[in-house]
Parts: structure tokens; C-alpha cells; sequence
């Protein structure tokens, strides 16, 4: 399946970027990221035999066909994003999530190691999410920021203020890190939003739009205050998490429909069209979702 997604890829847009990661149940999600000419009828581009490039037209058809679930959002001259999802033949079924999610992490341009780095924790009946850079790039800023992962993965149920407070403790003896916890409760209709340094967050709900509050300092450096802030987050509101290798002003107006696509394709797209292009970068979105 990876095998087809890259030669789709180099057939129609010479150039682009697959990302893999592991998703709960067992699952693996495959997101293909080009800024290729695109597709002007996608439901034809979906049909078996129907082809742009000389070949035999069934890539994309069997792609729908073999993954769990399958999303494609696509734009004549500004390229397409694909998001699929294989789950294991042993997974067992699960219940419709209260928030789905999706995330881009990548590498400053030149380097392998990723100095950003984030974390996804469902259980208990609520949710929390880690968005965390690292200061500067390279081999020493994804060590600060794979203690702040160790630090949020092992203290879940503590409270994200307290969280953040012992990575700061535990972030002394490194170069420091920015880091964010978003926390969601399926029973309430509010997400919380505790942040130190240049961790975005905002949230969008129709055409309103609302930025959360960060604190200033660096983690394992300085930091005066922690404060936790609580805002309103009726059913479809989508969160956007992101480190400072996203720039600050992106608008997705140009976009039609696309705040209806899974969350992985918005960060996708976020990522491909509003990276900084100097600095490691994640985006992390998040909606809740209607739960009958």
C-alpha cells in the first residue's frame, strides 16, 4: 500500500512526502503529502480505469477498497493529501472516539533527528494531548523534548499544571523545551489548555476562531507561571496545536470544505502550506465529534 502511495506520488507529482504513524487498536495511518497539479473531479480519479499519467488507473481504487477508512482532499494546482488507515486483522472493533485527531511531525530541513515531538493519551474517559519543541534543532532539542514526552506519558493522571511542572524540573539538565497540554472531557462541553512558550492552539468552530493562551518562559530554563485556561468546545470544534515551525498567521479560508475532512489531512495541509521551512515543525488537530 505504501509501495502504491509513492508511485501515485512520482507519476502525477514528480515530488512529496509519506508520513507513518501507529494509531490505537493496531492500527498504522499512511498520509501522502504533494503539491502536485491535483484533481479537478476526484470522483473520477477514484474509478477504476480512469488514469492522468499513462497507467492503468487502479491505484487509487484499490487504495479505497483495502484501507479501514480512507480520506482525500485535493485541489486543481496546489496538490492533494491523502489520509488512509489500516487496521490489524486481530484489532478489535472500537466505539466512534468523542475527539479524532490527526498529526504532522517532521525534521527541519538538513537534519534527521526531530527536536519537536508530542503525545496522545484517551484513556480514563478523557483526553490529553502534548505538543513539544524542543529549543533549536538537531540531536540535543529532540532529547529535551523525548523527556517531556517521558514525563507526560508517565504522570497522566496528574493534573496538566502539575504535568508541566515537573517538566520543568526534569528539563533542567537540558537545553530546554516549549511544551503544551490540551485536555478534553467528553462530558463537558470545555477543553483546557495549559502552555509554556511558543505552543499555538486555537480553536475554530464555524467562522469563529479563538486562540488559546500560552505563558511566556522555557521549560527547563525559566518559567514564572503556570496557569491552566478552560474554553468553550461544543460538538465539531476542531483544535489546532502547533510549534512554532508553523507560521503564526495561516487562514484555511481558501479551502473549501476542508474543515470536514479527517484532522490528519488538515495538518497535513496546515503543514504543507504554512511551514516556516527553517525549523522542525507539528501540527497537531483535533475535533470533537457529534456522538449519538
Amino acid at each position: 500500500m505504501a509501495t502504491e502511495v509513492a508511485q501515485n506520488i512520482a507519476a502525477h507529482a514528480g515530488r512529496g512526502e509519506v508520513f507513518l504513524r501507529a494509531t490505537s487498536g493496531d492500527g498504522v495511518e499512511l498520509l501522502a503529502v504533494d503539491k502536485g497539479p491535483g484533481m479537478s473531479d476526484i470522483g473520477a480519479c477514484l474509478r477504476d480505469g480512469f488514469s492522468t499519467a499513462g497507467t492503468q488507473g487502479m491505484g487509487l481504487g484499490m487504495l479505497t477498497r483495502t484501507a479501514d477508512r480512507f480520506d482525500l482532499y485535493s485541489q486543481p494546482g496546489r496538490g492533494t493529501v491523502a489520509s488512509l488507515e489500516v487496521m490489524s486483522s486481530e484489532a478489535t472493533p472500537m466505539q466512534r472516539p468523542a475527539l479524532t485527531f490527526g498529526v504532522v511531525c517532521a525534521p527541519c530541513r538538513g537534519e534527521t533527528d526531530i527536536g519537536d515531538s508530542w503525545s496522545v493519551d484517551g484513556q480514563q474517559g478523557r483526553w490529553r494531548a502534548l505538543v513539544v519543541d524542543g529549543l533549536g534543532h538537531g540531536t540535543l532539542a529532540k532529547a529535551a523534548a523525548d523527556i517531556a514526552v517521558k514525563v507526560f506519558d508517565e504522570n497522566a493522571d496528574e493534573p496538566p499544571v502539575e504535568v508541566m511542572h515537573r517538566m520543568h524540573s526534569a528539563l533542567r539538565k537540558s537545553r530546554g523545551a516549549a511544551a503544551a497540554i490540551l485536555s478534553f472531557d467528553p462530558s463537558r462541553s470545555e477543553a483546557s489548555f495549559v502552555g509554556v512558550g511558543n505552543i499555538s492552539a486555537t480553536l475554530l468552530n464555524g467562522e469563529q476562531t479563538r486562540s488559546m493562551v500560552a505563558m511566556n518562559g522555557t521549560l527547563g530554563v525559566e518559567v514564572r507561571r503556570v496557569l491552566e485556561f478552560s474554553y468553550p468546545c461544543p460538538a465539531e470544534t476542531l483544535i489546532v496545536m502547533a510549534s512554532d515551525g508553523l507560521v503564526t498567521h495561516w487562514k484555511l479560508d481558501g479551502y473549501p470544505g476542508l474543515l470536514q475532512r479527517h484532522p490528519s489531512i488538515i495538518a497535513a495541509i496546515l503543514y504543507r502550506d504554512f511551514s516556516r521551512q527553517r525549523d522542525d515543525v507539528t501540527v497537531l488537530c483535533a475535533r470533537r465529534e457529534v456522538l449519538s
